[in-house]
Order: structure tokens, then sequence, then C-alpha cells
């Protein structure tokens, strides 16, 4: 989680936004790269949509033998006859105003459901979106819980 977040630092400065995390000590079935590959496209769909001054957190914790990664940003928000197409490939909102290829969300989906897990977004135009990844923590039969949390299992605030 450090290395992810790490790799949106200079855009968090740029952009002069307010990263919150709280990540606690979880492992779930997942194969490390792939898990990153999931928290990258969310954090960095969050990045790219907070506009500047605004607020990302990010949460990690264990329950009911699930890890639950949370991400919430006070981006636009996404429109409710959106909300059902974000995770399909090269999806893009009517307001996105982005640079990209529509597939970020689509392929977290993706690996999300390949690790026996589930996503969802609650998101209200004007209010900012809330991504939600829930992945088992015991897996398909022979696969290997790994640890995910952050080396730093605290809460933190960065900003300026």
């Amino acid at each position: 989680m450090d290395e992810i977040l790490g790799g949106v630092s200079d855009t968090v400065e740029e952009k002069r936004l307010e990263l919150v995390t709280d990540l606690a000590e979880v492992s779930a079935a997942t194969e490390p790269v792939r898990f990153r590959q999931i928290v990258g496209n969310i954090v960095n769909n969050a990045v790219a949509y907070t506009p500047a001054g605004g607020r990302i957190t990010v949460t990690l914790a264990g329950r009911d033998r699930t890890a639950a990664l949370v991400v919430t940003d006070t981006g636009p928000g996404i429109a409710e006859d959106e909300r059902a197409h974000v995770f399909r490939r090269f999806f893009r909102g009517a307001s996105s105003g982005q640079a990209g290829s529509g597939i970020g969300l689509a392929v977290a989906a993706e690996l999300v459901a390949a690790h026996g897990g589930d996503i969802s977004v609650d998101s209200e135009p004007g209010w900012g979106s809330r991504f939600v990844v829930r992945l088992p923590v015991d897996g398909p039969e022979g696969s290997v819980p790994a640890f995910i949390g952050s080396s730093q299992a605290r809460p933190t605030v960065d900003r300026d």
C-alpha cells in the first residue's frame, strides 16, 4: 500500500489534495501484484477526478473473514445512469473531462472477481464517490493469504 500511495504523491502535492489513510494489517487471498493493480487503478482514478484542494480517504480493514478496501473522494461524483457502467471496459462518463482509456476500473473489477471478491461504487453528483473492494481472507483451494496492509498500519494525514 505504501508503494501505491507513494506513486501518486507528486500529483497529490500538485493538486494540494488531502490524502487520509487508515490501513490495518490485513491478509487476504490475493496475488500481490494484482492487488497493487486493483488499488492503483482505484486510487489513480480518485486522484484524477478529485479537484484541487479535495480529499481522498483510503481505508483497509478486516472483518468477518473479508478484507475491505474503501477509497472515498470528493470528486464530481457519478450520475446514477452512469454508475452501472463504470466497471465496463472503455466506458467514459459524459462529464469525465479526464484523459484516459476508460479501462482502469474495468480491470480492477475483473481482478477483484478473479480473486473471489466484489467491488461496488456509491456516488452522488456533487458529493464524490466511494469505491468498496471486498476480498475473501480464504481464497480458492491452494491459494495463500497475502499481507496487503501498510508497513505503517496507522492513520495518517498528508497535507502541507
